[in-house]
């Protein structure tokens, strides 16, 4: 079996459910009590898909502006960046954009709308024309539409990540990112007590 190791980082704007839809990738579930993410949390998947297993390396960055100038960091050297919506805003979408494409002309951008449990049903059909048109006006094809909550179409958008890997990047490297955990395990153990 082929073991792929992958960077994948969640981008978007505070409360769009990035760390919701973390928790659904990795325990299958929904947890009603997320916190709000402060600079960036690391979490590893393991996902088995056609003939490989994927090491996912996902980073979920904070939405909040005071953290923007660190989305370069993290958003470098990533194989996918999943940038999340809940509601289409092109601004806001530009904006976390120019993070992505900074240092990194070979990331790819999967378009992630959040929440669409919350998409009433006589407007469905309505959204998701609009930000599929509205996204391929903006040259990124295909929208992922998600709920954390139901779990609507979370398999999809994890089995496009990994047909995307497998296609354009079939050699997959190991980026070493332990780096950044190290860092986030000392600043961990430097703010706790050693009484």
């Amino acid at each position: 079996m082929n073991t792929k190791t992958i960077k994948l980082v969640i981008i978007g704007s505070i409360n769009t459910g990035k760390t919701s839809l973390i928790y659904r990738l990795k325990n299958n579930s929904f947890n009603t009590h997320t916190e709000n993410t402060i600079g960036a949390a690391f979490t590893k998947l393991i996902h088995t898909h056609n003939p490989s297993t994927y090491n996912i390396e996902c980073w979920d960055t904070a939405g909040s502006e005071r953290y923007a100038p660190l989305l370069p960091l993290y958003v470098r050297g990533a194989h996918i960046v999943l940038l999340c919506y809940d509601n289409w805003n092109a601004n806001v979408i530009k904006d976390n954009l120019k993070y992505i494409h900074t240092n990194n002309t070979n990331t790819h951008v999967v378009m992630c709308r959040t929440k669409s449990d919350l998409i009433t049903p006589s407007t469905n059909d309505d959204v998701r024309s609009r930000d599929t048109i509205n996204a391929e006006l903006m040259g990124w094809g295909k929208v992922h539409f998600v709920s954390s909550k139901t779990g609507d179409g979370i398999s999809d958008l994890l089995n496009s990540v990994c047909n995307y890997i497998d296609e354009y990047i079939p050699n997959t490297t190991v980026h070493n990112t332990s780096h950044l955990s190290q860092l986030d395990n000392e600043k961990m153990k430097s703010k706790s007590c050693s009484c």
